[in-house]
């Protein structure tokens, strides 16, 4: 939201925590401006309506909103994960239909982070469901369609395999966070809250004392209180748990 037009000035940010983007050129209200991410990775990948605010000082601006995302960010492939997707490439290699081969085929997709194979006939006699999800919330029609394509072309002729979506399980989170002195701000660690739910693969239950050790890893913190969700949050095999509303007090 702008109350007036102008230009950005050179190296102007906005961001919301740590994640932070670029902007330049012009603004005015109701205008489009572009943003180019600092940073590398999945968790610059924003939903349509988030809001960003002006890093530096930018006259007349208060806020930008999330309206389209160009170019989503996709995290680079550790070392174990290549490892771990070279040893699931093996049982592909003879064009079977076992799990190990339906995950591997998922995963050439760079975009494909979490697989879920559902291989005990979810939709009846010589079915198979492939569950993929990006790094961060939800496939998109894009990306399944892409998978679907290498599945069909490398399936059984009397497999019916379907690439899909996960079910989304919204979880609402609430912490009370103990800061040591020079512990970073609550909005940053409601980004590392925020990182562990998206951490989660499909199927995975929510653990709070998981939550509270990944944290804790990071320093700067006396005590963590989980005040909801009260306990742990099971899933289904096909849901996969997604941020809902998430607060941090002190």
């Amino acid at each position: 939201m702008a109350s007036a037009s102008g230009t950005f000035p050179p190296g102007a940010l906005v961001g919301l925590g740590e994640p932070r983007y670029r902007v330049q050129g012009p603004y005015a209200p109701e205008a489009l401006v572009e943003g180019v991410s600092e940073g590398v990775g999945s968790r610059y990948t924003l939903p349509v309506g988030a809001v960003l605010y002006p890093v530096t000082v930018v006259p007349g601006l208060e806020r930008l909103e999330v309206v389209e995302v160009l170019e989503a960010g996709q995290d680079e492939e550790t070392d174990e994960e290549l490892r771990a997707r070279l040893i699931l490439a093996w049982p592909a290699l003879g064009r079977g239909s076992t799990y190990h081969a339906y995950v591997s085929w998922a995963l050439e997709d760079p975009e494909v982070r979490k697989v879920q194979v559902i291989d005990d006939h979810p939709r009846g006699q010589g079915t198979v469901d492939v569950v993929i999800a990006p790094a961060r919330g939800l496939p998109s029609p894009e990306l399944l369609a892409r998978v679907q394509r290498v599945v069909d072309e490398r399936r059984p002729l009397t497999v019916n395999a379907l690439v899909r979506s996960p079910s989304p399980r919204p979880l609402d989170l609430a912490l009370r966070l103990h800061r040591l002195p020079g512990s970073p701000s609550l909005e940053a660690w409601r980004g590392f809250a925020l990182d562990f739910l998206n951490g989660l693969n499909i199927g995975e239950t929510f653990w709070p004392s998981r939550l509270m050790d990944h944290l804790h890893d990071r320093g700067g913190l006396e005590a963590v209180e989980v005040l909801a969700p009260a306990g742990p949050v099971a899933v289904a095999r096909d849901e996969l748990i997604v941020p809902g509303e998430v607060t941090v007090y002190e």
